[in-house]
């Protein structure tokens, strides 16, 4: 059974209903507006304790009972109780709904339906008084077990001679009615009967007060459940005739008379009566619903009937024991028979009774007494099953029941309680004996919780320490209430103890993982939080919350994209909303995008949303994560950069060096490949800086010196290099290495260098500042070495001093020939220096 929401707010509207739904690992309680209200409450109670405290005390126990029974097993349940409102008003609930299990059997989800029936039980109540009232020779009484509470008809006290008083002692009758030698037998079947659930019958004698012996017989029903600590039933209800004429062979009650009709009418059970023709003439309204569905019925013979309803041997079986018992006048009583009904096909089992009776017409008849007892055995069998799974859960739980008696201080307790202590059953249980092994440093507080509850009719709960007989130290929960009162006083308490050590150890470690984790995901780089599938974000570590400069209140209880982080920007909410609902229906979610970080800065991180399934595979929560990428984006977007530039470098290049090819074949094509080889070097090794700077460029002394390599150790002795320190463009670098390379051989074959005493002064100036847009001023001036003249024609050699560098670098290039050596000078401005 499951109810939706709007089923919810139908039944509300009803009124005198309302729903719950109890989460049991979580002990999570939610109920119903209509709920609320049915109860007479503010609010909503968040726990178990919470409805617990609500029951009336005389039913809490048994509801306890139930509920624990409920949750062993069975897919729904059904019982009532009464509550108590805060006004002080008592009202009958009838509570009804059915058991989400996991797959293993364990109770996840109770959801149900409260139903006030108050009304029909007031109603119910009168009905059943002013019927009780209205039988002479009939007693009716009513007896509850677990308060100790008796109600009798004013007939009751007539037939036991005895003033009429509101509150009975059923023992006190006892002492003073009952026969001295029937006292024993009548408290023991008394006994029996509170321990077995069903019909029951006894006969006895009392002493009225003329002296006279009466011969009483009491049939009645015990009614449960059961209390699975003590054992008793619930309640019991039967009736009191007088039958000291009959036990004296007298004639019987009529069965045509009005004291008999009424006796039938009133009988919590199923009664018709046979006559000597053996026909049915007369059914109670208890015995009609066996022969529902059977017309005519009155006036029928009753051995055409009994084979209608049962099968072979049964139906034959039961006619001849009619018989005998009209013909003879033998009683006869056949306790739980079971069979499976003929017109029905359904098991029904019956405990039923025959005696013979007088007629009006003088002639005998027979009266059977039954009842349906298939109900009561499938409860009994349920309850033995409950009995069982309980006593199996006070042995797995470590858990040992007590009874008190508060007068004399006696007490009984179960093998478990005294496994608990690690005591010797045989040892006699008093509450002494139990305080001694309670850790000192609890006894007092223990003690006064106990007197605390004993005196204000309170439930006792507590939670305290023990000492086992072995020396071993236990953690214990106690609960125990008030079940019964003399004179206003209590005298007698019930209650459990259980062993709470494992679940305290597990609780302890849970919160150390707890904190173990919150350590973890607080230290971890990433950020990372916790959502609902509606995505209101439930947690958020350290990491996430320092970025943002917020505190958990700030964002916890929102939805995830109306924090902080992502509120800046609509659409960026959004996206992440749609994420959201994606990872809810178990997808993985993952992106790139740019968050609020403290101070309204900017982050770009890597999203995840990872769906966290449970058992059954449905996702139960998200996981969102994300790590900064925020140097990792500016590192390929300088990548792409780069890519870009060499790309466009690289264009460069190789038209550079088409150009060079195609002028070194027209001035020179006898020796090409030489040519064109040094000159690719020279390229190669201008190109070699510029890698080693990332392609930003090159200082201009680190591409002299690189051109002169092969004259490395004339560098300080007859190259003299001075300038400040100044870097130049890429294009500036391969154009001037070039040119380096071209004056270097020169000067190596016709130049300065061509004999021992030449000298080449390579120098350079700025003027201004590079980023203004500064000059660069670059000479090679050689001297001392052979005699120079201008070269008749124009090699490759020239084309790069003059119009390669000239058209690269957009600059202006002076060449002159003096007899003291070669003179080459180089003006540039925004294409030569590196900002």
């Amino acid at each position: 059974m499951h109810w939706a929401e709007h089923d919810t707010e139908h039944l509300d509207r009803i009124g005198g209903c309302g729903t719950y739904e109890w989460r049991v690992a979580e002990n999570r309680l939610t109920w119903s507006a209509g709920l609320v209200q049915l109860y007479g409450l503010d609010r909503a109670p968040t726990a178990e304790e919470g409805f617990t405290r609500l029951v009336h005390p005389d039913d809490r126990m048994r509801v306890e009972a139930e509920t624990s029974c409920f949750l062993e097993r069975g897919g729904s349940y059904e019982h009532e109780f009464r509550i108590v409102r805060p006004d002080g008003e008592v009202r009958h609930i009838h509570d009804r709904g059915a058991i989400e299990r996991a797959a293993d059997g364990t109770p996840l989800v109770l959801r149900g339906l409260n139903v006030d029936v108050t009304r029909e039980r007031q109603a119910q109540a009168s009905r059943h008084d002013a019927r009780l009232n209205t039988a002479p020779g009939v007693g009716f009484y009513e007896f509850d077990i677990a308060r100790g509470r008796s109600w009798w008809s004013g007939e009751m006290f007539r037939i036991l001679d005895l003033d009429r008083a509101e509150a009975v002692d059923p023992d006190a009758v006892t002492r003073a009615r009952v026969v001295k030698e029937d006292q024993a037998r009548l408290r023991a079947l008394q006994e029996a009967a509170s321990r077995r659930l069903g019909p029951f019958e006894i006969e006895y004698r009392i002493r009225r007060r003329d002296g006279k012996i009466r011969w009483l017989r009491d049939r009645g029903e015990t009614l449960g459940p059961l209390d699975p600590v003590t054992g008793l039933a619930w309640q019991v209800k039967g009736t009191v005739m007088d039958i000291t004429e009959q036990r004296s062979d007298a004639p019987g009650t009529p069965a045509g008379s009005e004291t008999f009709r009424q006796v039938i009418e009133a009988a919590p059970f199923g009664i018709c009566v046979i006559d000597a023709e053996f026909r049915l003439i007369q059914v109670s309204a208890g015995a009609a619903p066996v022969f529902a569905g059977i017309e005519p019925l009155i006036g029928r013979d009753l051995g055409e009937l009994l084979r209608i309803i049962w099968p072979e041997p049964f139906a034959s079986e039961a006619i001849a024991q009619f018989r005998r018992t009209l013909e003879t006048g033998e009683p006869y009583h056949a306790s739980a028979t079971r069979e499976r009904r003929h017109d029905r096909d359904a098991v029904e089992t019956y405990e039923w009774k025959l005696e013979q009776i007088h007629l009006p017409d003088g002639r005998p008849g027979v009266v059977c007494y039954f009842y349906d007892l298939t109900a009561r055995a499938t409860q009994e069998a349920e309850l033995r099953e409950n009995e069982e799974r309980l006593e199996l859960a006070y042995e797995a739980a470590g858990m040992g029941a007590w009874d008190l008696d508060l007068t004399t201080g006696g007490a009984i307790w179960t093998p478990q309680l005294y496994a608990l202590l690690g005591l010797d059953p045989d040892r006699p249980a008093s509450s002494e004996l139990f305080f001694e092994h309670v850790h000192p440093d609890d006894r007092d507080q223990l003690r006064a919780a106990f007197e605390r509850a004993i005196e204000t009719g309170g439930i006792f709960e507590a939670g305290f320490r023990i000492r086992r007989a072995d020396g071993a130290l236990r953690h214990v929960a106690g609960r125990g209430r008030i079940v019964a009162r003399q004179a206003g006083r209590p005298v007698r308490m019930i209650g459990v103890n259980f062993d709470i050590t494992d679940r305290r150890r597990m609780e302890r470690k849970v919160r150390d993982n707890e904190r173990q984790l919150r350590l973890i995901l607080d230290n971890a780089v990433a950020f990372i939080g916790v959502l609902d599938l509606d995505g209101t974000l439930r947690e958020a570590n350290a990491t996430a919350l320092k970025a943002g400069g917020l505190s958990r209140k700030e964002v916890i209880g929102k939805p995830f994209w109306e924090t902080y982080w992502w509120s800046h920007d609509p659409e960026v909410a959004e996206r992440l909303r749609g994420a959201v609902a994606t990872a809810a229906r178990g997808e993985a979610v993952r992106y790139d995008e740019v968050v609020r970080m403290r101070g309204e800065s900017r982050m770009t991180i890597d999203v995840l949303l990872s769906p966290i399934f449970d058992d059954d595979g449905g996702v139960r929560q998200i996981v969102a994560s994300g790590f900064d990428i925020t140097e990792r984006e500016k590192a390929m977007s300088h990548v792409q950069l780069l890519m870009r530039e060499i790309n466009h470098r690289s264009k460069n290049t190789i038209a550079l060096i088409q150009a060079i090819a195609r002028q070194i074949w027209r001035a020179t094509p006898e020796d090409f490949f030489p040519r064109f080889e040094s000159r690719l070097r020279a390229l190669a090794a201008a190109h070699d800086l510029l890698v080693n700077d990332d392609w930003d460029g090159a200082l201009l002394e680190d591409l002299v010196r690189a051109q002169l390599a092969h004259f490395g150790d004339l560098i300080g002795t007859r190259i003299h290099l001075s300038g400040p320190r100044v870097g130049v463009t890429a294009d500036a670098a391969q154009a001037l290495g070039m040119a380096f390379h071209e004056l270097a051989t020169n000067a190596g074959k016709y130049g300065a260098l061509a004999n021992e005493e030449g000298q080449i002064d390579i120098a350079w100036s700025v003027d201004g500042e590079a980023e203004e847009g500064g000059i660069l001023t670059l000479s090679w001036t050689e001297r001392g070495g052979p005699p120079v003249a201008a070269p008749e024609r124009k090699g490759f050699g020239s084309i790069v001093l003059d119009a390669i560098v000239r058209s690269t670098l957009a600059g202006e290039v002076e060449i002159a020939y003096p007899p003291e050596g070669l003179r080459w000078r180089l003006t540039c401005s925004d294409k030569c220096l590196l900002s």
